[in-house]
């Protein structure tokens, strides 16, 4: 299956760091440590950060694959997943 979020637009509720981890990270295509993991999508330290990703079009989703940070530092402590359309 392709991925369909590859290089789309992407928006996060707050960027730590900019531009090491910028939302761009999320949807380069690339899963892969580089040093202290710069190049990831990282939010603040808020409560219920988010990120939104237009597909720009329609698509049959039959999957959604998420790849946490690979250092030390990676945590995906409570996961929501919404998949729609927004005319």
């Amino acid at each position: 299956m392709k991925n369909v979020a590859t290089l789309k637009a992407v928006t996060m509720s707050s960027e730590h760091n900019p531009p090491n981890h910028s939302p761009r990270y999320s949807v380069d295509g690339k899963v892969e440590k580089i040093g202290q993991a710069v190049e990831c999508s990282h939010t603040l330290g808020q409560l219920g950060p988010w990120m939104l990703i237009d597909l720009m079009n329609v698509f049959d989703v039959s999957y959604v694959t998420l790849v946490n940070r690979l250092d030390e530092h990676g945590m995906l402590l409570y996961i929501k997943i919404i998949v729609n359309i927004v005319i």
